[in-house]
């Protein structure tokens, strides 16, 4: 997807792209589209050590293409360029790299921050410079060994980079300086002794263009500049999960695989879900529209009319100026809301993105093979003698590849399973949804040091609660969420269980045996 991405946004820059390989079979496909693959295999390029060749692989990367006295930039597999971002260069630095931050300028370096988000390390320019490949080679030399004294070492290299760099920083000569826009963060130091020369100078990138995931997926702050409202020049998937899923709902999904994800047995549901809902009233009729998706045995293409109002983010991280202004009813998809993985998860094979509907071969179903699900009023008789399978083909004749339904859900919801004899809520699983006690960073111990007991971010009472499985709103990760409170003030608030707890009453009863 990084490659095809290249190949349509900024096609001057494939030919000088290689793309590192693992085995044979990537390898091959790489070059069957025409890319440029070296191929990495155990024994020949690397160890046997998966995990450690890939911590330090960009590191090498760096170090030995600077070698040659060539500058270059190493990006991870999981980014999209949707422009040309060498003229989002400044030129003026030994290393140009990208932020988790949404505000560098009052958050970069600070303390009270994940150290991680200061440099994200998957878009890395570095220019030949002897200062900085002494810094690389003393980077790696550090932490050579995958583990010390029967400690391991931290798993994520770019957490360890910026700690790193934060204690060169930090010396009494320092050895690197950072800047950010006009700001510079650090002590200037002209003369580094026993150091070649100089400090190090990184720049961080400008996050709305060269966007994380954050920025992109949720925020879109490349619309928040009225001069300059074009495609960030790349975006970061670093900060949204299930990857796939929000590269596929937002459009960036450049792979022609629908024939390897559906074939000509598959069938999808559209529903109309109604906009400016309440949160409860919001998921009620998700859960509603993904339990009829299970009786009647199709895909739901999930709703992107949701009301943006509802999350805590809506004005904090600017949607009502990017995504659904104050007047509109909803814009949104549920992950604004919900943790996108444990629906996904939970029902997996009963839901698919809202942005399936661009699609071409979408809207070629669409046109062929279409069917608006009959009013209740002219359904067919309730099951008697016949299966439930004849009574849905009498209900859908022809089974059409999209069934399409205009009248409210839930009532279409009730009508389902009084006719196919469903108990209610029979295809919910009723769970304890837990506040993230351990993600949120407004209760990192740094976070609370700065700003003192009062700030840490407690679950509210009745916050966490019973609940649907696939229905998480305390949690939308990553980035998202857990980090609202800390850039912004404002509190994630919204219930554990979307507001379904009262639903829970309904579900199956489970015997427990002690």
């Amino acid at each position: 997807n990084l490659a095809l991405s290249i190949r349509k946004f900024a096609p001057l820059l494939e030919p000088s792209f290689a793309y590192v390989s693992l085995d044979a079979v990537a390898h091959s496909v790489m070059k069957e589209y025409g890319f440029n693959s070296v191929l990495c295999e155990v024994g020949i390029c690397r160890s046997d050590d998966l995990k450690d060749d890939i911590w330090k692989m960009r590191w090498y990367i760096m170090l030995t293409i600077t070698g040659f006295g060539l500058s270059v930039l190493v990006v991870d597999a999981d980014i999209v360029f949707l422009g040309d971002p060498t003229k989002e260069f400044a030129g003026d630095s030994d290393m140009e790299v990208m932020t988790d931050h949404f505000f560098p300028s009052q958050h970069l370096l600070e303390p009270w921050v994940r150290v991680e988000d200061h440099i994200n390390t998957g878009f890395v320019l570095v220019k030949p410079s002897v200062p900085v490949r002494h810094l690389l080679a003393d980077f790696l030399d550090e932490n050579w060994q995958p583990e010390q004294g029967g400690v391991r070492r931290d798993g994520m290299d770019q957490r360890v980079f910026n700690h790193f760099i934060v204690r060169q920083m930090t010396m009494d000569v320092p050895r690197v300086v950072c800047r950010f826009q006009d700001n510079t963060f650090g002590r200037v130091q002209q003369i580094v002794p026993f150091w070649p020369t100089r400090q190090v100078s990184i720049r961080i990138l400008d996050p709305a263009r060269i966007a994380h995931g954050m920025n992109f997926f949720w925020r879109r702050a490349h619309l928040l500049d009225p001069a300059n409202i074009a495609l960030p020049a790349i975006a970061h998937i670093n900060g949204a999960d299930p990857k796939e899923y929000f590269l596929r709902d937002r459009q960036v999904w450049f792979v022609d695989d629908w024939f390897e994800r559906f074939n000509a047995s598959s069938k999808f549901l559209l529903y109309s879900h109604p906009p400016g809902q309440d949160l409860p009233n919001d998921f009620s009729h998700l859960a509603a529209a993904v339990e009829v998706a299970k009786m009647l045995k199709r895909f739901l293409v999930l709703p992107n009319t949701m009301n943006c109002r509802n999350s805590p983010a809506y004005k904090a991280w600017n949607l009502d100026v990017t995504i659904q202004r104050e007047p509109d009813g909803g814009n949104c998809t549920f992950d604004y809301f919900s943790w996108a993985k444990n629906l996904l998860d939970a029902h997996a094979g009963f839901v698919v993105e809202s942005g399936v509907r661009q699609r071409p071969e979408f809207q070629q179903l669409l046109e062929e093979s279409a069917l608006e699900l009959p009013r209740l009023a002219v359904w067919p008789n309730e099951l008697h003698e016949g299966s439930a399978a004849d009574w849905l083909d009498r209900l859908l004749p022809g089974s059409p590849a999209v069934a399409i339904i205009q009248e409210d859900i839930t009532n279409v919801r009730s009508a389902l399973r009084q006719a196919l004899r469903i108990r209610e809520w029979d295809s919910m699983t009723c769970i304890f949804q837990q506040f993230p006690h351990q993600v949120n960073v407004c209760r990192d111990e740094r976070y609370v040091g700065r700003f003192g007991k009062v700030a840490q971010c407690d679950p509210a009472p009745g916050q966490a609660a019973c609940g649907f499985n696939g229905f998480t709103c305390c949690m939308s990760f990553w980035g998202h969420s857990e980090k609202l409170e800390i850039f912004t003030g404002a509190r994630w608030d919204l219930p554990c269980n979307c507001g379904l707890g009262s639903k829970c009453m309904l579900t199956k009863e489970h015997d427990i045996t002690r």
